[in-house]
Parts: C-alpha cells; structure tokens; sequence
C-alpha cells in the first residue's frame, strides 16, 4: 500500500496573443508617456479578456513561471532584452483578472523566451505554470 500523500496537480494556462508585443512598449520606443500607457492599458486588457475565458474563475495561482514564445516572420535580429520588456502588460493583466495572485519576484518567475520562425504569421504564446510553495 502506498502511504505517500499525492500532490495535487499543478496548472497550466496557455495564451495565443495573435501579434507580437506592441513596439510602443519597447525602451528603445521614444513616445509621449500618455501613448505608452494607453497602449499598456491595452495589452493588459487584451491578455486579461483572453486569460479570463480559458481561466473559468479559478483561484489564482499562487506561484507561477511565465514563458513566452514569439511566432517571427523573419530571421531578423531582435534584441532579447527589448522583447521581455515589451511584456510587461502580460503579467499585469494575467493579475487583474486573477490567474497569478502577484507579479512579484516572490510569487512569478520568468521560464523560457524563445523564438521561432513562422512565415505564416506573427504570434506570441504565453504559459504560465504554476509551482508548489517550495520549489
């Protein structure tokens, strides 16, 4: 007989966001600050409508690794930092709505940022994970 306790399993939550993150929110980008934080508003409403029909009104993940995988057209070079950057609404949405309790160092942490050729099209697929307490 086995005594051990199960763990219950963990969540996942998968995101198609169909075009890559908006260049205004890029640090490069040099736009009035009311521009940014429209287009900011934007992405956080956008992710928190798509979030919220896949999420069904779960409790919150407590912890969670975010992972992002940008659909390109081509094999131009992107700048690595410049594409994280331009997530920031991702995580902030994915907490309004309720699928991560916090968007703090202490409850999200970043997983993979991949990129991937697709000539028929420009996407950005989001997973988040949740972890147990102790990991």
């Amino acid at each position: 007989m086995n005594t051990e306790l199960a763990l219950p399993a963990l969540r996942k939550l998968t995101i198609t966001i169909p075009h890559l993150p908006p260049r205004e929110l890029s640090l490069n980008a040099r736009i009035h600050w009311t521009k940014r934080r429209k287009v900011m508003e934007e992405t956080k409403t956008e992710i928190g409508w798509l979030a919220k029909s896949e999420w069904n009104g779960q409790p919150p993940m407590h912890r969670a690794r975010i992972s992002y995988l940008f659909h390109v057209k081509d094999r131009r070079i992107r700048d690595y930092d410049n594409l994280i950057s331009m997530c920031k609404g991702y995580p902030d949405g994915l907490k309004d709505v309720g699928v991560i309790y916090r968007d703090d160092i202490f409850h999200l942490e970043l997983g993979s940022v991949r990129t991937r050729v697709a000539p028929g099209g420009e996407c950005t697929v989001i997973t988040v994970e949740e972890l147990y307490d102790d990991e």
